[in-house]
């Protein structure tokens, strides 16, 4: 089982496809939550105020994280 890395920001897409080649399970916060970062995770929260991101991330599993910008 590949070990999940929490990724946060307004566009995750290429930092989830980093992660993934690297070996993580990525789990995504994402403003937009496109197709093409469902693609690369099953594991997608959608949000639209930055006040949801700690609620959202508490429904994640403990893992590292990290955020990403717009």
């Amino acid at each position: 089982m590949m070990e999940p890395l929490l990724i946060i920001g307004g566009s995750v897409r290429a930092a989830a496809m980093s992660a993934r080649k690297a070996g993580f399970e990525p789990w995504a916060i994402d403003r937009f939550a496109d197709a093409d970062l469902r693609g690369v995770t099953r594991h997608v929260q959608r949000y639209d105020e930055l006040s949801q991101l700690l609620q959202l991330a508490r429904s994640m599993p403990d893992a590292d994280w990290m955020y990403t910008g717009p």
